[in-house]
C-alpha cells in the first residue's frame, strides 16, 4: 500500500465513491436477508444496479481524463441523461432539482455515463455551495450558434445545457481557476471535479463555461452539437431482451467475468465457451470448425495481461475465418480501439461492466438469428 495508492484512492473517495460501494452493498445485503417481499427484492436490485452503472461512469471517466481517448457515443436525447444524472446527484442532500428541459426531444451524439457524470459533479458541486438547501435550475433547449458568437465554437446547431444554482458564489479570483487541475477551494477537495468535466465535455465537441454574480449563486454552461433526432432509438416501455440460437465464444481471463458471461449467455439461449486468451480462442474456434459446430460470434477481452489479446487475436481470427464476428469488450475506456472498433475489424463493442440486456442486444444485432422478445 504505497502513497500512489492512497493518494488514488483518496481521490476516489472525493467522488463519493463509498457512497456509490455503500449504496451498492446496503441494497444487495438487504435483498440477501429474505426480509422484504418480491417487489422489494426488485426494488432494491434496481438501486444497486443504478449505483453499478453510477461507479462504471466514474470508472471510465477517471481512465478518461488520465489517458485520453475519444468518447463510445451514441445518439440520445439528452433530456433523460439530465433528469437521471440530477435525480441520483441530488438523493441525500437538501437541494431541489427543478428541471425545465421542454417537451421535445434534444438529440445529441455523446458517451452516456460520460456526460452523466458531468450533470452529476455539477449538481453536487452545486449542493455543497447550498448547506441549507435552496433549487438547482437545470434548463436545457437547441440553439444556433452564430459565427459572432461568443461562445469558441464553430457555427451551427447545438444543445445549450445550464445548472443554475442559489450557493454562495465563486470569488472572482477563483473563476478563471476552476477548471484547472488539482485546483479547489474545497478543505477536502481534490480539484478533479471540474478539470475532468472540462475534458469530457471538450472530447465530445463542446464547451463548459461559469459565471458568478456579486451576490451569489453560480451557473455553468454547456453545448453540445446537436444531432440528427430521427437517430434517437425508439421508445420502449421497458427492456426487451432477445433470446438467440448458436454458439458464443468467451474469451476473458478474468474467471469471474467469463462466468458471468457465460451465465448470461445461456440465460439468452446461446450455447457458451470461456478461454482465457487469444491463442486459447483460436485454438478452440479452429475445433469448433473441425467439427462442423462453429461459433456464431466471439466475445474478446482487449487486454490480456501476459497473453494474446484482443487487438491481436481478431486480426488472427479472421485470417482463419475471414466471415468471423468479434465483439470486443473492455473496461478501459480510454482505448482507441472501443471508439474505433470497426477499423480494427471488431463487429460490435460491450464497455465492461454491461447490462443484461446490453449483451442480448449486441449479439441479437451481430448474430441476427430468428429472434424472439422474452
Amino acid at each position: 500500500f504505497t502513497p500512489e495508492l492512497a493518494n488514488i484512492g483518496q481521490r476516489y473517495s472525493a467522488f463519493g465513491q463509498p457512497l456509490i460501494l455503500t449504496s451498492i452493498l446496503g441494497n444487495v445485503s438487504l435483498a440477501q436477508a429474505g426480509m422484504a417481499d418480491a417487489a422489494q427484492v426488485a426494488e432494491l436490485l434496481q438501486e444497486a444496479a443504478d449505483a453499478c452503472q453510477t461507479a462504471k461512469g466514474l470508472s471510465h471517466q477517471l481512465l478518461t481524463f488520465a489517458k485520453g481517448g475519444a468518447p463510445i457515443v451514441k445518439v440520445v436525447d439528452l433530456r433523460i441523461v439530465l433528469a437521471a444524472a440530477s435525480s441520483f446527484a441530488s438523493r441525500g442532500t437538501r437541494a431541489r432539482c427543478v428541471l425545465e428541459l421542454g417537451n421535445s426531444p434534444l438529440a445529441v451524439n455523446i458517451d452516456k455515463e460520460q456526460i452523466s457524470h458531468v450533470i452529476h459533479n455539477l449538481v453536487i458541486n452545486a449542493a455543497q455551495a447550498m448547506p441549507e438547501g435552496g433549487d438547482i435550475t437545470i434548463r436545457a433547449a437547441s440553439v444556433a450558434l452564430g459565427a459572432s458568437a461568443r461562445v469558441p465554437l464553430a457555427a451551427g446547431p447545438y444543445i445549450r445545457v445550464t445548472v443554475a444554482d442559489q450557493g454562495i458564489g465563486i470569488r472572482p479570483e477563483h473563476l478563471a481557476k476552476i477548471f484547472d487541475p488539482y485546483f479547489t477551494t474545497k478543505e477536502a477537495g481534490r480539484g478533479l471535479g471540474l478539470a475532468m468535466c472540462h475534458s469530457i465535455v471538450a472530447k465530445h465537441g463542446g464547451h463548459i463555461a461559469a459565471e458568478s454574480g456579486a451576490r451569489g449563486g453560480t451557473t455553468f454552461t454547456l453545448y453540445f452539437p446537436s444531432a440528427d433526432a430521427a437517430q434517437l432509438p425508439a421508445e420502449v416501455a421497458s427492456p426487451v431482451l432477445t433470446t438467440g440460437t448458436g454458439r458464443v465464444l468467451v474469451m476473458d481471463d478474468d474467471v469471474a467475468v467469463a462466468k458471468t458471461m457465460v451465465r448470461l449467455l445461456k440465460r439468452l439461449g446461446y450455447q457458451a465457451q470461456a478461454v482465457v486468451d487469444g491463442k486459447s480462442a483460436l485454438a478452440a474456434y479452429a475445433q469448433a470448425m473441425q467439427v462442423g459446430e462453429p461459433f456464431a460470434a466471439v466475445i474478446m477481452d482487449l487486454t490480456i495481461p501476459g497473453g494474446m489479446g484482443g487487438k491481436e487475436a481478431v486480426v488472427a481470427l479472421h485470417a482463419l475465418d475471414p466471415g468471423a464476428k468479434a465483439i470486443v469488450s473492455s473496461g478501459y475506456s480510454s482505448d482507441p480501439v472501443l471508439s474505433e472498433w470497426g477499423a480494427h475489424g471488431f463487429v460490435g463493442v460491450l464497455a465492461k461492466p454491461y447490462r443484461f440486456e446490453e449483451v442480448a442486444e449486441v449479439l441479437s444485432r451481430v448474430i441476427d438469428p430468428k429472434l424472439r422478445a422474452v
